[in-house]
C-alpha cells in the first residue's frame, strides 16, 4: 500500500515539473502563471507548495543544463 502512494505521489509532483519544461519551451523564462496554466489545461489540480518548491529549485537555471545535469546521474 506504501508503494502505491509512493508512486502516486512521485507522479504527481512531476506534473509541475512537466508544465514548467513546457513553459520553458517558450524561449522565455517560465512563471508560475504559465505553469498554472499549463496543469490547469490539464484539469489539474495546482497546489501551491508544490509549485513554490519546483520554482525554488530550478528558478533561474538554465532548463538544459539541469536536464545534462539529470541524464548523468542515469
Amino acid at each position: 500500500m506504501f508503494l502505491l502512494y509512493f508512486l502516486e505521489e512521485k507522479s504527481n509532483n512531476m506534473k509541475y515539473v512537466a508544465a514548467y519544461l513546457l513553459a520553458a519551451q517558450s524561449g522565455a523564462a517560465p512563471s508560475k502563471d504559465a505553469v498554472t496554466k499549463i496543469l490547469e489545461s490539464i484539469g489539474a489540480d495546482v497546489e501551491a507548495d508544490k509549485l513554490d518548491k519546483v520554482f525554488s529549485e530550478l528558478d533561474g537555471k538554465n532548463v538544459e543544463e539541469v536536464i545534462a545535469e539529470g541524464m548523468r546521474e542515469f
